[in-house]
């Protein structure tokens, strides 16, 4: 009998032999197992990638230029998608959350000679506390104060002070109340 001759089996069949329970036991582990592999990478990739950072959560997606020039806090967070790019040096401190999809790059290209352009950076310092939403991004040169707050999608350019909520494009600095 050929693929498009066999017989169909309907969603509800499926779901109830999925909730069987010797097949549901066995689902379980194999989704834990994955679950552990999906951890073990991440801490793995992290302990190659960043040498320095103990207890540093890192997302296996995580993709990460110049690590040598990386210096990392306790507790940083560096969630999935995220690209540091560390031309020119990056300092994350204590307790740094990155979001998905956060850019963190210090250099960019000097359009003032002729071509082909030279690399020109300036180093990042991210202070104690900061949380960047998803798919912010942090350009060369800035410096964000402790416990700021970066939103979503936000592209910062200038330096943050300390426990200011920066949102929107162009990104707007809002100071917050403690």
């Amino acid at each position: 009998m050929s693929d498009f001759m066999a017989p169909r089996v309907s969603k509800l069949r499926v779901r109830r032999l999925l909730r069987a329970a010797p097949i549901r036991h066995v689902l379980s582990l194999v989704l834990v197992g994955a679950n552990v592999g999906e951890r073990f990478l991440s801490v793995a990739r992290t302990a190659v990638l960043l040498p320095q950072s103990d207890d540093v959560v890192c997302h296996r997606s995580v993709e990460v230029k110049y690590s040598e020039r990386i210096t990392l806090g306790r507790r940083v967070i560096v969630g999935p998608d995220v690209t540091l790019g560390a031309y020119s040096g990056i300092c994350l401190g204590d307790d740094v959350h990155l979001s998905k999809g956060v850019t963190i790059e210090t250099a960019g290209l000097d359009f003032s000679g002729p071509p082909p352009y030279p690399h020109a950076g300036k180093p990042i310092i991210i202070c104690e506390g900061v949380w960047i939403g998803a798919h912010a991004m942090v350009l060369g040169g800035v410096t964000i104060g402790r416990r700021a707050i970066i939103g979503g999608g936000a592209i910062v350019s200038k330096d943050v002070p300390a426990f200011a909520v920066v949102t929107g494009q162009p990104a707007r600095t809002r100071l917050r109340t403690i």
